[in-house]
C-alpha cells in the first residue's frame, strides 16, 4: 500500500501521537518549528516522519529534517522515506512470524520428543508384564505365548525407535531392521 503524505502543520499535537492514531503507515510533513523529544525548539525547516507497522501494531518510526543542510525535503525524499517505512514494517512482520515458527517448531519437537519417549516406556512397561506374567505360568505352551507377544512388543519398539532416529521417518531399512532382530 502506498504512503500517504499528510501536512501537518495545522496539527497542535506532535507527529509522534497523529502517527500512532492513524493506524497506518502515513507520512508526516512538519512545516515551521522543530522540536526535541521534550518538545523543545530546536530549530525551523521541514521534517518528516513515517511510522514503522508490524501489522496493527506500531514498531517504530523512520524521521528525517533539514536543520543541517537546510535544503526543502523534496518529494522524492519523502517517498523514499514512506517506502522505507513499510518495507521496513513488512521486515518486523516477517521477522516475528519466522520467530514465532520457530518457537512452534521448537514445541513440536519437544512434543515428539516426549510422545516417542512415552511410547517407548509404555512398550517397555508391556514386555516386561509379559515376561512377569510368564515366570508365574507352568505350562509351557502358555509360557511360549507371553514370550512371542513379549518378542513381539519388543519387535515394534524396535520399528519405533529405527522411525524415530531416521532422517525419514516415511521410510524404514528393512535390511537393517530385519538384522536388528
Amino acid at each position: 500500500a502506498p504512503v500517504g503524505l499528510v501536512d501537518d502543520t495545522e496539527r497542535d499535537h506532535p507527529p509522534v501521537q497523529a502517527i500512532w492514531e492513524s493506524r497506518e503507515p502515513a507520512l508526516f510533513l512538519k512545516r515551521d518549528e522543530l522540536r526535541n523529544e521534550r518538545a523543545e525548539v530546536v530549530g525551523r525547516g521541514n521534517h518528516v516522519m513515517a511510522g514503522l507497522w508490524n501489522g496493527e501494531q506500531a514498531v517504530g518510526f523512520f524521521a528525517a529534517d533539514n536543520l543541517v543542510t537546510g535544503r526543502l525535503i523534496t518529494v522524492q525524499q519523502q517517498e523514499l522515506l514512506g517506502l522505507l517505512a513499510v518495507s521496513v514494517g513488512h521486515l518486523c512482520t516477517l521477522k516475528r512470524a519466522e520467530e514465532r515458527i520457530r518457537s512452534e517448531i521448537r514445541e513440536k519437537e519437544m512434543l515428539v520428543r516426549e510422545t516417542n519417549h512415552r511410547v517407548k516406556n509404555n512398550m517397555q512397561i508391556i514386555a516386561s508384564l509379559l515376561n512377569l506374567q510368564a515366570r508365574h505360568c507352568t505350562d509351557p505352551a502358555v509360557v511360549r505365548m507371553f514370550r512371542e507377544s513379549r518378542l513381539r512388543i519388543q519387535a515394534m519398539a524396535q520399528v519405533h525407535e529405527m522411525l524415530y532416529v531416521s532422517h525419514v521417518p516415511s521410510r524404514l531399512d528393512f535390511g537393517r531392521y530385519v538384522e536388528s532382530l
